[in-house]
């Protein structure tokens, strides 16, 4: 059993905290956050100490913290954790830029610590069934996918959307490490990237309550598009945009030599895993026995989704316990971070970028991980992000 502090209390806050009393071998002793009145409410709300970060850094009963803090946060708070001999568990992405970190892991190494980071939603049932059939040969061989994301924006809802137009932000930043997370462990790594962007709206409008008709101007592309060579020469392209109205298209394709494999949404546990046959029908496979664990099930945007959270972390404290890698590596979301920065330089340089770093595609999940009870239902507290705000 691992001992959990939590830093950082905001919007993502919730689900973690409530998923903490769900996994046997997580034990959830403190929590803290940068101004700590938000700490203290949450403190109250789940039966735990609300402590200054120092203090919880100080504490040797704590063994792993789990990082929270906005992005912009990320390397200064985890280089302070794993400094204190305490194991880390990051919110994605890992950190800003790719040295940063490589700082972080060359440090947790040093020290013989782990680094854990989201998300770990590929852990869920839905995309252990994709993996699955691509193993089983559903498709023939792999030979090209598409990733693809489109919406509005969170400038329409959210009452503080300019850190998502902040440089180093952006669509890609913010989703791609589901989409590509699931694409490595469907294809393995990225070999090169090829990228562009656009900005076909840089001025946007507020639409949350308190800040009706304010406008913000953006620093990133909202609309990014790029080609994905993988190490085993597949061909993927990745399309996000914060520019678009409704469509249908699916947010994962996988194209094989005797089929093509649609995979559900990547932010989230569940969804249908439909495989197209030579024969051109349509097969929605069973997840259902992919489960090692009961998800709960929320309603997001209208939408019943299944809902694991910490699923990375338990099976990193089982890996420490069985002394085998986890799967929610540092090593993997650090090529992923790779790719992230990657298609931001080469929309910017007009070049092909060669991504130096690879990992190897996570072991699927087994009985190595002790399951889960069922979360409680969220209710009031997840019904819809939205609500949060």
């Amino acid at each position: 059993m691992l001992t959990v502090g939590v830093l950082g209390a905001g919007a993502i806050a919730p689900p973690y905290y409530m998923a903490l009393s769900a996994w046997p071998q997580l034990r959830f002793v403190a929590c803290s956050s940068k101004g700590m009145d938000s700490a203290r409410a949450a403190g109250e709300r789940y039966g735990v100490p609300a402590v200054p970060f120092s203090d919880m850094l100080a504490d040797p009963a704590i063994d792993v913290i789990v990082n929270l803090t906005p992005i912009q946060a990320h390397y200064e708070t985890s280089r302070r954790i794993l400094s204190a001999g305490k194991h880390l568990y990051s919110e994605k992405p890992l950190a800003q830029t790719v040295e940063q970190a490589r700082e972080l892991m060359a440090l947790a190494e040093a020290e013989g610590l782990r680094i854990g980071c989201a998300p770990d939603t590929f852990f869920g049932c839905a995309h252990q069934e994709a993996r699955a059939a691509i193993d089983e040969g559903a498709i023939g061989r792999p030979v090209g996918g598409a990733l693809f994301l489109g919406g509005g924006g969170c400038d329409a809802w959210h009452p503080y959307p300019e850190p998502f137009y902040a440089k180093g932000a952006g669509p890609v930043a913010d989703h791609a490490p589901y989409y590509l997370t699931q694409l490595v462990n469907l294809l393995g790594p990225v070999a090169s990237v090829m990228g562009t962007g656009s900005r076909p709206s840089p001025i946007r409008t507020l639409g949350h309550r308190s800040r009706v008709g304010e406008t913000i101007e953006t620093e990133v592309d909202t609309t990014a598009v790029a080609l994905l060579e993988m190490r085993g020469g597949q061909l993927v392209t990745l399309a996000m945009s914060w520019d678009m109205g409704p469509h249908a298209r699916t947010p994962i394709d996988i194209y094989g030599s005797g089929g093509s494999l649609q995979n559900p949404d990547p932010n989230w546990s569940d969804g249908p895993v439909r495989v197209i046959g030579a024969n051109g029908l349509v097969q929605e496979r069973d997840a259902s026995g992919r489960c090692f664990s009961r998800p709960t099930m929320i309603t997001f945007q209208g939408n019943p989704v299944a809902y694991y959270r910490l699923c990375g972390l338990a099976d990193m404290a089982d890996a420490i316990a069985q002394g085998r890698p986890h799967r929610a590596s540092a090593e993997l979301a650090f090529h992923v971070l790779e790719v992230i920065e990657a298609v931001r330089l080469s929309a910017e340089s007009g070049s092909r970028i060669a991504i130096r770093s690879s990992c190897e595609r996570p072991a699927p999940i087994g009985d190595d991980i002790t399951g889960a009870a069922t979360i409680k239902p969220l209710g009031e507290e997840l019904l819809d992000a939205r609500t949060l705000l």
